[in-house]
């Protein structure tokens, strides 16, 4: 899903192209600062840098949010203290400076532009939890990528690399594909891995359909406590920076409430029946990041063996 499948209204169309702007100018800096990273698209390897350029100024994340009924552009800055209020960036001083030399001449298409105060983006996994292999975190939904070949989705992070042990509610398997950002720096990239299990899941808990979702829609996290909580989407981000594990994971929604907790990331995100995402990473205490399944089915089947992966 890109930031574009949001678009109502002309207002939207301006909110989405600031956004849009905004991603790739706090991503990589004005031109003379390095190599451009199209965070828009698949990762590119032309990348070297550690750390998205906004990240000098707090910057954790850029998107859109709704706020006032309407489809706003926004960046999330580190805070340690602001509630989760947008503001506009006028009034942010320091990253009003920043955006203004980043974007130079085109500053004023995103003047309008709105902050996000956030608490540190951190990676959801913990000990304790329904799926155990590098680390823990929780089962996603099913996939298939061939005859026989069957398993289970958690997060890359989760699952870090391919060849590993690995339990799935007490059944073994291993981890056969792991998309793993952390440590990658800037690159935008999926947070899924793909745990294979001796069977397949059976049919009747089998999750096969995925959809989209908008800013002010409900939807449902399936726990590593076996619970359901209930969340809002806020916006979606083009993609989040994670400081303490110095990685960017593309393709972000983010929730107007923190409703997970360690060891939830991997866990299914669902509007009505429909899979949007699993949960990769918090701010504590603030909101919930969920990345999008659509961007990780695609990531998945950039790897030959799993051209034909399908829930």
């Amino acid at each position: 899903m890109s930031l574009t499948d949001l678009i109502q209204s002309g207002e939207d169309a301006n909110a989405v192209g600031q956004a849009m702007l905004l991603a790739q100018a706090l991503m990589d800096g004005p031109p003379e600062a390095g190599p451009r990273t199209y965070c828009y698209t698949t990762p590119r390897s032309v990348n070297s840098k550690s750390e998205p350029f906004g990240a000098r100024f707090g910057v954790r994340g850029v998107g859109v949010i709704s706020a006032d009924r309407r489809l706003h552009a926004a960046i999330l800055q580190y805070s340690s203290d602001a509630p989760l209020t947008p503001e506009p960036l006028a009034q942010v001083q320091d990253l009003h400076s920043a955006v203004r030399y980043a974007i130079r001449g085109g500053f004023e298409a995103v003047a309008n532009a709105m902050v996000v105060r956030i608490s540190e983006p951190e990676l959801q996994a913990a000990p304790g939890d329904a799926v155990s292999a590098a680390l823990k975190g929780t089962a996603g939904v099913q996939l298939n990528w061939g005859s026989g070949l069957d398993g289970i989705l958690t997060a890359g992070h989760v699952g870090k690399s391919s060849g590993i042990k690995a339990t799935v509610a007490g059944a073994s398997g291993s981890v056969v594909l792991a998309l793993d950002p952390t440590n990658h720096g800037a690159s935008p990239e999926a947070d899924v891995s793909v745990i294979q299990l001796p069977s397949a899941v059976p049919a009747t808990s089998r999750i096969t359909s995925t959809t989209t979702a908008g800013p002010g829609d409900s939807v449902t996290i399936a726990t590593r406590s076996g619970t359901s909580v209930s969340a809002t989407i806020m916006g979606q981000m083009q993609w989040l920076w994670l400081p303490k594990s110095s990685c960017t994971c593309g393709h972000v929604y983010m929730t107007t409430k923190y409703v997970t907790s360690q060891g939830d990331s991997g866990a299914p995100v669902r509007k009505g029946g429909d899979l949007i995402g699993h949960v990769i990473a918090a701010s504590v205490g603030m909101t919930t990041y969920i990345q999008l399944i659509d961007y990780q089915l695609q990531e998945i089947k950039r790897n030959a063996a799993f051209s034909a992966a399908n829930l």
